[in-house]
């Protein structure tokens, strides 16, 4: 008797294009590329960009030993310090090359986790024929998306403490920061969070640019950089893109059992500093594969919990 063999069709390979973008912050760059490089198959990207904004020599130095290693990587230096003017021209030039893309656009100071990109990938392999859908995102904690995506985990989680997790806005609000980072490394919050994490994907128009996947939809919505009516040296007008992006019915796709983490807005650093040393976060993302696997057992265990539950109830 012959066998029988289902076949599937081969699903297309997605290889993104990575752009890093590092200024200043030399120990967040190292954790960024020694994450990468722990937790990623660097091959999967099609093109990584480093875009160096006025960084040192000792800067320099590392990126060098990362390009070294990996044939699909460059490095693009731009002056004077600054997102306005040098780094919009770079990011322009980069976008409209690779319109037709996945791009993801990751900042020096955010750490992937294991499997990050094998989530992503599949996300956007699941939405490529959603027109709605203009970026995607893993939930990143300290970030605008991060607090509004993980809203009713901390309020069921952590009912006591709803004003350390509410207030100001994430980019400013030092509290949120560390206490984010302290439940984090004390209290295995990413663990806890994913391990009861069930649905895939959550739908929002709040962008956050920290770690991105960008598509065509989104670009032309923010290209030209700096977009027009962006604060300061901000090259994204959150406010207009929200607006844009309703009128056109577009959202973001997060992928909820993907985290990331990013380490500090600008406003929050130096206090971020003085209570999270970086150096705990660096032993807290060389533990992950542990983590992992540990996560994973509480998912097998509860699987067989329900296994066992629903095998009661037909007897």
């Amino acid at each position: 008797m012959n066998k029988i063999c289902y076949l599937n069709k081969k699903q297309t390979c997605i290889r993104p294009v990575l752009i890093l973008l590092t200024s200043h912050r030399l120990d967040c760059l190292i954790l960024c590329l020694r994450c990468l490089e722990w937790y990623t198959n660097i091959d999967n990207f099609k093109e990584i960009y480093i875009i160096s904004n006025a960084a040192s020599e000792e800067h320099q130095a590392v990126i060098g030993r990362f390009l070294a290693k990996h044939p699909n990587a460059s490095k693009i230096d731009c002056r004077p310090r600054g997102l306005v003017p040098a780094v919009a021209n770079t990011l322009n030039a980069i976008l409209t090359a690779h319109k037709n893309d996945l791009v993801v656009k990751l900042d020096e100071d955010v750490f992937v986790t294991p499997h990050w990109l094998e989530h992503m990938t599949e996300a956007s392999r699941a939405y490529k024929n959603t027109a709605r859908a203009a970026a995607l995102s893993p939930v990143v904690p300290i970030s605008a998306m991060g607090r509004e995506v993980l809203g009713r985990f901390l309020r069921s989680a952590y009912p006591s403490e709803r004003r350390m997790f509410q207030g100001p806005e994430v980019p400013v609000n030092w509290v949120y920061h560390r206490w984010i980072w302290e439940k984090v490394l004390g209290e295995n919050l990413a663990e806890v969070y994913l391990a009861g994490q069930r649905g895939r994907y959550q739908t929002t128009q709040n962008v956050s640019f920290s770690c991105l996947f960008m598509t065509a939809p989104l670009q032309d919505l923010i290209l030209p950089l700096p977009m027009s009516g962006a604060q300061g040296e901000s090259l994204f007008n959150y406010p207009a893109l929200a607006e844009a992006m309703n009128r056109a019915g577009l959202g973001a796709v997060v992928v909820s059992r993907c985290l990331v983490h990013h380490y500090s807005h600008v406003a929050c650093e130096d206090y971020l500093r003085s209570r999270v040393p970086l150096e705990a976060v660096w032993k807290y993302m060389q533990s992950l594969p542990a983590r992992e696997h540990f996560r994973h057992e509480i998912l097998r265990a509860a699987d067989n919990r329900a296994a066992a539950k629903l095998a009661l109830v037909r007897a």
